[in-house]
């Protein structure tokens, strides 16, 4: 079954707030993996913001990042 553009945007964004939970809740390798699942298009942007955050920032900061980007 082929996904309509809005279905495939609703999707996308449901496993970014998963994305944003697994942060919040410090399970950084769900948080990968969420990543990971996500479309290639997405998943290098989500991926940088992932390893700064979690190399020079605090948790609020990637909650933030991720809320924006």
């Amino acid at each position: 079954m082929k996904l309509h553009a809005s279905q495939k945007a609703g999707l996308i964004e449901q496993r970014i707030e998963i994305l944003i939970a697994n942060f919040t809740t410090k399970n950084k390798a769900e948080c990968l993996e969420s990543i990971m699942s996500l479309e290639p298009e997405y998943r290098l942007k989500y991926l940088n913001i992932f390893i700064i955050a979690v190399n020079t920032l605090g948790e609020e900061a990637m909650v933030d990042l991720l809320s924006a980007a």
